[in-house]
C-alpha cells in the first residue's frame, strides 16, 4: 500500500511539476492585496511596536505612552524600510523589522535613554512632550488657511498666485 501511495505521489509530482496556488475570489480572478490607508498603516505599526516592545512595556509601564508620542518618527522609519524592500505592510513584517533593528532604534529614538530615567522623570518628560505636541497641533494651519495643491480647486481665502496649479473657482 505504501509503495502504491509513494508511486502515485511521485507520478503526480513528475507530471505536474511545480504547482503554485493563488487565492481566487468569487469572480474568478486572483485576489491581490489592496492598498492600506495611512490610518491602517499607522495601526499596523502601532500593533507591531506593542508586540515587539511587550516585555519592555511590562517592565516600564510609561514606555507605551512614550512610544505613542514617538509614533511619527517610528512610523516613517518602519514604513520607509518596508516599502524600500517591497514588503507588504503587515504586523508580522513590521514586527520583524523592529526586532532585527531594536537596539539601534532604541538608541536613535531615545527609547533607551527614556527607560534609564526614574519613573517620576519619565512622567514629567511625557507631560512635557504632550504639551509640546498639543502646542504644535494648535500652530498647524486649518483647512481654510491651507493653499490648494496642484489640480485641486483653489482656496478662496488665499490669493491664486500662492496656489500654483490649482483650479480657479468662479
Amino acid at each position: 500500500m505504501k509503495k502504491v501511495m509513494f508511486t502515485t505521489m511521485m507520478f503526480i509530482v513528475s507530471m505536474c511539476g511545480s504547482v503554485s496556488f493563488a487565492r481566487v475570489d468569487d469572480g474568478g480572478s486572483v485576489a491581490s492585496q489592496q492598498a492600506l490607508t495611512l490610518d491602517e498603516e499607522r495601526l499596523v505599526v502601532k500593533e507591531a511596536l506593542k508586540e515587539a516592545f511587550g516585555n519592555e512595556i511590562k517592565q516600564y509601564p510609561l514606555l507605551g505612552a512614550f512610544l505613542e508620542l514617538k509614533i511619527d518618527s517610528l512610523f516613517d522609519l518602519i514604513l520607509k524600510h518596508l516599502k524600500k524592500h517591497k514588503m507588504d505592510i503587515t504586523v508580522a513584517n513590521a514586527r520583524s523589522y523592529i526586532v532585527q533593528n531594536k537596539q539601534g532604534m532604541m538608541r536613535q529614538e531615545g527609547i533607551l535613554a527614556f527607560m534609564e530615567q526614574k519613573e517620576d522623570q519619565q512622567q514629567s518628560f511625557l507631560d512635557q512632550q504632550r504639551q509640546e505636541r498639543s502646542m504644535e497641533e494648535q500652530r498647524r494651519p486649518t483647512a481654510e488657511e491651507m493653499p490648494a495643491q496642484k489640480g485641486q480647486p483653489c482656496n478662496p481665502n488665499i490669493p491664486n498666485y500662492s496656489q500654483p496649479g490649482c483650479i480657479p473657482q468662479k
